[in-house]
């Protein structure tokens, strides 16, 4: 099948320049469009971010780039792999790789082969397809795993039966793209879903980093809802998160409501809560490389635990104030879905309490003998 002989370049951000970086590849070269570039052309949606390989050496081929046209050459020759800057373009390049697991959840072992062996290692048969962008080949596609069907009848689909047990992060890319993209699991690909679950153990099999990086990934989706939905239809979340059995109900309000800027670490705050104090210090692993996300996780249970004394035992709103006012409005929105009791402080704040203040001043306080310093401000909260 050939897909670049009509309108192809439409659907590419920078076709001029895939065509510039075309036309410096000879046939010994090999060059291919690879993965979600040649998903996306299928679905007609625009493609912008766009990843190449080629049966060459790949740090050699940037090289010529740059001597060709400029730009600068980012080289990785651990990976094989070379990025080339060109005026505000990024492109990847790696050589073709075939790859093993020593063992569940492990990083692989590669070592360069051809194209066939390099879509064969990929996840799932919609990013296991690439297009020729060598001379004598000119827009062939390579769908050795009947990718391009799979995309025609909405279906997920990984390419062998360990593919899961080699890389359990497949499981949260599959409940991503079947969210974007409306799609399904196919028979067997759940099938070996669920043998994955009964098998790979979290933090052991795979680190919670990991994990958690695809989490954030599902959790930056338009679509965040319904990839945390499929989780749970797949019994992820019963299986490995059992504590987040309520948590679908509760991110779908978060999300309504809630600032785009600060969702996901909304997010993180919401689950970490939900977590019992032993289970909250273990899985902390999987945002502890975010400081935002972190600050988030950490906070939002504490105050959790603050608002549940409160709403038993506070007499007086300034007890509540003196709580809500070091809140931001999206923790105020997070402990909201947390604790429903809450609803009827929450609002007397945002209608009433936030605004409320003390016609005693500094200067006031000073003239009665108070020194200046610290205890100034702590004064001054005292009488609002």
């Amino acid at each position: 099948m050939n897909i670049l002989r009509s309108d192809w370049h439409k659907k590419l951000s920078c076709a001029s320049l895939v065509e510039l970086i075309a036309q410096s590849a000879t046939d010994s070269d090999q060059l291919y469009l690879v993965g979600g570039s040649v998903r996306d052309l299928f679905l007609e949606k625009e493609v912008s971010d766009i990843d190449f390989c080629l049966e060459a050496n790949a740090l050699s081929f940037v090289d010529r780039l740059c001597q060709r046209h400029g730009g600068q050459s980012i080289e990785h020759p651990e990976f094989g792999a070379a990025h080339w800057l060109y005026t505000d373009q990024s492109f990847d390049f790696t050589q073709t790789r075939t790859e093993h697991y020593p063992q569940n959840g492990s990083l692989p072992i590669t070592q360069p082969s051809c194209i066939e062996d390099d879509l064969g290692r990929r996840d799932f048969s919609i990013n296991a397809m690439a297009i020729s962008l060598s001379p004598s080949s000119w827009g062939e596609l390579r769908d050795p795993f009947n990718g391009h069907s799979d995309l025609k009848n909405n279906i997920i689909r990984v390419l062998h039966s360990n593919s899961f047990l080699d890389d359990p992060t497949r499981i949260f890319r599959a409940a991503r793209y079947a969210a974007r993209y409306s799609m399904s699991l196919e028979t067997q690909t759940r099938h070996f879903l669920n043998q994955a679950l009964a098998t790979i153990q979290l933090g052991k099999d795979i680190s919670w980093q990991r994990i958690g990086r695809e989490l954030c990934l599902i959790l930056q989706e338009s679509t965040v809802i319904q990839g945390w939905m499929r989780l749970e239809s797949w019994g992820v979340i019963e299986q490995w998160f059992p504590d987040w059995s309520t948590a679908s109900s509760l991110l779908q309000e978060l999300h309504s409501t809630a600032n785009a800027t600060s969702f996901v670490e909304s997010c993180w705050g919401l689950l970490s809560a939900l977590l019992p104090l032993e289970e909250r210090k273990i899985m902390e692993a999987l945002i502890s490389q975010d400081a935002s996300c972190l600050k988030y996780w950490r906070e939002i249970p504490r105050y959790r635990e603050q608002f549940q004394i409160l709403i038993d035992q506070a007499t007086h709103w300034a007890e509540w104030g003196f709580l809500l006012e070091t809140l931001s409005e999206e923790q105020l929105i997070v402990l909201e879905q947390l604790e429903k009791k809450s609803h009827s402080i929450l609002n007397w704040w945002r209608k009433e309490g936030a605004e409320q203040s003390s016609s005693l001043t500094g200067k006031e306080l000073i003239a009665l003998g108070c020194p200046q310093g610290k205890l100034i401000g702590l004064a001054l909260r005292e009488a609002k």
